[in-house]
């Protein structure tokens, strides 16, 4: 019976999260980013990074597409005006 039950609440688990990830999904399609900034390194083509509501990641090449507001990144939109601006990554441990 215990191994039934957490069954069907994994099971429940795993609706619920496939609802909570295509209601983000469905918002994303109607306004998918409010912010955009340029990185732009010595001699690289700048880089867009986009703010929006939710993030959105490609699975397939692990890439950040849409970063949410509140992700450290995110915080360059709100502390600088167009212009220079820098940026310190927070450290990996």
């Amino acid at each position: 019976m215990v191994a039934a039950d957490q069954s069907i609440n994994r099971i429940a688990g795993t609706g619920e999260n496939a609802v909570a990830i295509r209601s983000k999904i469905f918002k994303l399609l109607v306004s998918p980013y409010f912010g955009r900034i340029d990185f732009s390194i010595k001699s690289l083509t700048p880089q867009p990074i986009y703010i929006g509501i939710h993030s959105f990641t490609d699975d397939m090449s692990r890439k950040g597409l849409i970063f949410d507001w509140r992700a450290p990144i995110s915080s360059m939109f709100y502390d600088y005006e167009l212009g220079p601006a820098e940026y310190q990554t927070p450290s990996v441990l």
